[in-house]
């Protein structure tokens, strides 16, 4: 799922205060530091799934027959497809 740029930010902000709240951290330059930190690593995992989603539809698109996008089918290609590129990659889907 896409995230805004607000929302991440929005998220990145909740953890932060939940997470200095419970003394999982005590960050040195303030919750706001923590925020950004966090927002960053949101960010950068967002455009990483969308780059393994990308390769996933372009495996699809290379395949001799093309289920119909939206169809259950292709549905289930793309996230078998999904799946396996990010385990390649080393990441959790």
């Amino acid at each position: 799922m896409r995230l805004s740029n607000d929302r991440i930010q929005n998220l990145a902000r909740r953890m932060a205060k939940q997470m200095a709240s419970r003394g999982a951290v005590a960050p040195r330059n303030g919750p706001d530091d923590l925020a950004l930190f966090l927002a960053r690593f949101l960010a950068y995992d967002q455009m990483k799934m969308e780059e393994v989603e990308k390769e996933a539809r372009e495996f699809i698109a290379r395949q001799r027959t093309l289920p119909p996008p939206g169809s259950g089918e292709y549905e289930a290609a793309f996230r078998n497809a999904r799946e396996q590129i990010a385990r390649k990659k080393g990441r959790v889907v």
